[in-house]
């Protein structure tokens, strides 16, 4: 029974401050990062991680800076964080 009670605190608390898209930001995230570290040619594999980070990164960023100045989106630092989060996930 504490374990239900545990995740439904966790499944409240996730839905109040990052919501549903900060779970998709963060999902996305981390599987492009894997996906691009993982394909990264066996002798570039540090190299690989680095050009994850960097290429979802800038990926994460510019669809905020598209959200703002077009107002097809919201742009949000919560996106932002979780997009870091998912990168961070995506390389270990």
């Amino acid at each position: 029974m504490k374990l239900k009670k545990m995740i439904q605190k966790i499944s409240d608390w996730t839905r109040e401050r990052i919501g549903f898209d900060g779970l998709l930001h963060f999902a996305v995230c981390a599987i492009m990062t894997a996906l691009i570290k993982a394909t990264a040619e066996p002798t570039l594999a540090e190299k690989g991680a680095l050009l994850a980070v960097v290429a979802v990164a800038m990926i994460g960023i510019g669809k905020e800076i598209y959200d703002r100045r077009t107002d097809k989106g919201c742009a949000e630092f919560k996106d932002v964080a979780c997009d870091l989060v998912g990168i961070i996930v995506g390389v270990i």
